[in-house]
């Protein structure tokens, strides 16, 4: 596993793998925050993508309020997740 991280608004990924066959997207429980998933990189399979979500009013986001509905918290986030992980700017 590659250790380098990148970061976005919203996800938190370890180095894209270009042979992946999977995306795992995780989410914080309540109160959690992505960090929570780090270690998870080294426990999956190499083929695997670990996508570590972070959710406004959590962690670098501590400044921007929450959602309080779960429907725009989806439109919002999938605006941000790309297709294919070619595409990934993260």
């Amino acid at each position: 596993m590659q250790s380098h991280l990148s970061t976005h608004t919203w996800i938190t990924q370890a180095t894209p793998k270009p042979n992946t066959a999977m995306r795992l997207f995780c989410f914080p429980y309540a109160g959690g925050g992505s960090v929570i998933f780090h270690h998870w990189r080294s426990k999956l399979p190499a083929d695997l993508e670990v996508y570590a979500i972070k959710l406004p009013g959590r962690e670098s986001r501590l400044s921007e309020p929450p959602f309080v509905r779960v429907a725009p918290l989806v439109q919002a986030l999938s605006a941000s997740i790309p297709d294919s992980p070619e595409k990934a700017s993260f």
